[in-house]
């Protein structure tokens, strides 16, 4: 997990400045395995394979110059933690934090641990609940999946194009987290219709999730949208079922 704050631009005007926790698998070698950022000393160094962390490096260049703190947990074993002391490392970090964004990538579930025996889960869990200190309670965060392309710069294990042009989003298959896929199309009223070439039903725009969901390009090419979007489900809070719990 990492934490960042800064300044976005937004198409010419200043978007507020947003303490935004991310939460990533570290050592997923499955993801692309882009020659840009290989290429690039300040966000490769002399790694060998990129994982999440080297693209979270250049978000970070991306959304803010400044990184106030880091953490990476992910040689510690949490079945060996009580839930209490898991939420005591994850609350500090996450309660003055006003957006979570987790990087989505092919190998982020490790499937032989249970789910409560891994970061990101608890990480999405207490960026969704409210917390109460010194009588101020914080809402829950805002927020985002940003998508990676896996080894064959395919997103396809994640976002599906269906033949009647429509996105298949596949946060509920197995290489997915619970409670990632449960927060996807989790609106109480949807906006939804029945496709007359599939016969399927589709949900029109972001806003029948509270997660808002990118592809790393659309991210790293204009992320002030998605911060938007996400901030704008963030207002309206209420008109979604929030899955807090393992």
């Amino acid at each position: 997990m990492y934490v960042i704050t800064g300044l976005l631009h937004d198409r010419g005007r200043d978007v507020m400045a947003h303490k935004i926790f991310v939460s990533y698998k570290y050592a997923d070698s499955l993801v692309y395995q882009d020659p840009d950022l290989k290429n690039n000393p300040d966000i490769c160094g002399e790694d060998k394979a990129l994982t999440p962390w080297h693209y979270l490096n250049a978000m970070s260049s991306i959304l803010s110059d400044e990184a106030i703190e880091k953490w990476e947990p992910d040689g510690e074993d949490l079945s060996q933690f009580t839930d209490d002391t898991i939420a005591s490392k994850l609350r500090d970090l996450i309660y003055d934090s006003s957006i979570t964004i987790v990087l989505i990538s092919p190998g982020m579930k490790d499937k032989d641990k249970s789910e409560k025996d891994q970061w990101i889960p608890w990480e999405i869990s207490y960026s969704l609940r409210e917390q109460t200190r010194n009588e101020r309670r914080s809402k829950p965060n805002a927020l985002i999946a940003v998508v990676l392309p896996d080894r064959n710069h395919s997103y396809k294990y994640c976002i599906e194009k269906e033949p009647c042009g429509a996105e298949l989003l596949k946060f509920s298959d197995s290489f997915c987290f619970d409670i990632i896929g449960r927060n996807f199309f989790n609106k109480k009223e949807p906006d939804c219709y029945i496709c007359s070439v599939c016969n399927e039903r589709h949900y029109r725009g972001y806003k029948n999730s509270y997660i808002v969901y990118a592809r790393w390009f659309d991210f790293k090419a204009n992320p002030a949208l998605y911060i938007n979007r996400a901030l704008d489900n963030w207002e309206n809070i209420d008109l979604f079922d929030i899955h807090k719990e393992l």
